[in-house]
């Protein structure tokens, strides 16, 4: 039996994570476990944090076990893990996607900001517009291919609350796995407010539909402003709450809260 993990469990505006130090033989089927909404202690995703020399680092699990490169609310999560253990604000985390830098600003409230390049790989295309899959085309205008850290679909839509008949459907298909997006991808949907407020809406891969998205977040906006749909600083409102995004000369940052709910061993 594996020796008990302490953990600490944070959200995001509702996308949950449990937090706690990179234990040798921590796999994905003990996540996996743990993540678990009825069975275990319930999360969209896991991070491990290790500290040495005064750097630090964070894996990342989603809920299904799967290993992710980036998550917006989790690496805050993390962060705010670390600031709880007396490491100062602002701190640099090294994530699988690049390094990330996370402050700490009034209250809750926690700022992440990175430069875009820094996420992005040799061979990571450009934002580009993308034909649709089968069963979609009827329901969104225009759909682009994002890479920042993870892969994203972005699709503006009038209605981010409404769908047609079998566009959820295709949806799934979309984010799960496919010749065309063969490790699954994120799926955003971006419909206006006002001038600069914007509903959100994201299907995970390996969450599904979650309350938050911070990574969704950044990569429609980086959709957005390149294509013209979005200006440079927006506010997301989403099914947990609202976030502020913005953008320029190169760097990224989104600002939101973080908020401990509990913590415990497992």
């Amino acid at each position: 039996m594996p020796a008990r993990w302490p953990f600490a469990k944070y959200h995001g505006l509702g996308n949950d994570f449990l937090v706690g130090p990179d234990s040798r033989g921590f796999d994905a089927g003990r996540a996996q476990r743990l993540c678990a909404r009825h069975t275990g202690v319930g999360a969209d995703g896991v991070m491990l944090v290790s500290s040495r020399r005064g750097r630090h680092a964070v894996r990342i699990f989603n809920a299904d076990g799967s290993e992710a490169t980036f998550s917006g609310n989790g690496i805050r999560c993390a962060a705010a893990y670390l600031f709880a253990a007396g490491v100062a604000s602002p701190l640099e985390l090294a994530t699988p996607a690049g390094p990330v830098r996370v402050e700490r600003l009034r209250g809750v409230s926690m700022r992440l900001s990175f430069a875009i390049d820094a996420l992005r790989r040799p061979g990571d295309p450009p934002v580009r517009s993308v034909a649709l899959p089968a069963g979609l085309g009827k329901s969104f205008w225009r759909a682009f291919h994002v890479v920042l850290g993870n892969p994203h679909l972005i699709l503006p839509v009038d209605d981010a609350e409404r769908l047609e008949p079998g566009a959820a459907e295709a949806l799934d298909r979309a984010r799960g796995s496919s010749r065309r997006f063969p490790g699954g991808i994120n799926v955003s949907l971006v419909a206006p407010i006002s001038r600069d407020s914007f509903r959100l809406r994201t299907w995970e891969r390996g969450v599904g539909l979650s309350p938050s998205c911070a990574s969704g977040a950044c990569a429609a906006l980086l959709a957005g402003v390149t294509a013209r749909f979005l200006p440079s600083a927006v506010r997301f409102v989403q099914d947990g709450g609202t976030v502020g995004v913005r953008t320029g000369d190169g760097q990224m940052s989104l600002e939101g809260p973080i908020e401990l709910a509990f913590t415990g061993e497992a």
